[in-house]
C-alpha cells in the first residue's frame, strides 16, 4: 500500500485527486491523468525495503500528458530526501516515515492507446 501513499502524497502537493485525476494500478479508457503501479522487487534479509513502481499519464493530448508527467518527475528529483508519506483514509492508517522516493528514469513514451491517445512513464522506487 505504499504506491498508495504516493499517491495520496501527489494528490496532497496539488497534482490531482485519487479518483478523479489520480488512479492506483489502473487507468480506464477515456480517463485522463496519472496511475501508478507496482513494479515487483527483489526483497533480501536484513536490508532496506523497497518498492519499485512506475507512474502513467495520459492527457488531453500528447503534450498535456507529457508536461503533467514531467511537473511530477521534477518534483520527485526536487523531494528526493527522506520524507513520510501520509495515511490514506479509509483504506489505510499507516504512515510511512523515513521514506526516500528515488525516480529512476527519464520520461519514457509507451505509445498509443485504443483511442489514439499517448501514455507516457517514468519509473522509481520508493525505500523505506
Amino acid at each position: 500500500m505504499i504506491t498508495l501513499a504516493l499517491l495520496k502524497f501527489l494528490e496532497d502537493n496539488g497534482f490531482g485527486k485519487i479518483d478523479k485525476n489520480l488512479f492506483f494500478q489502473k487507468l480506464s479508457l477515456g480517463k485522463e491523468g496519472l496511475y501508478i503501479v507496482n513494479v515487483g522487487s527483489y526483497i533480501d534479509h536484513g536490508t532496506v525495503r523497497t518498492q519499485g513502481f512506475e507512474l502513467y499519464s495520459r492527457g488531453k493530448n500528447d503534450v498535456d500528458g507529457y508536461k503533467k508527467l514531467e511537473d511530477v518527475l521534477n518534483f520527485l528529483i526536487k523531494s528526493y530526501s527522506v520524507c513520510c508519506l501520509p495515511v490514506v483514509p479509509p483504506i489505510t492508517t499507516e504512515k510511512y516515515c523515513n521514506v526516500t522516493i528515488k525516480p529512476t528514469s527519464t520520461i519514457s513514451s509507451i505509445g498509443q492507446d485504443v483511442n489514439g491517445k499517448m501514455i507516457y512513464s517514468i519509473t522509481g522506487t520508493i525505500n523505506y
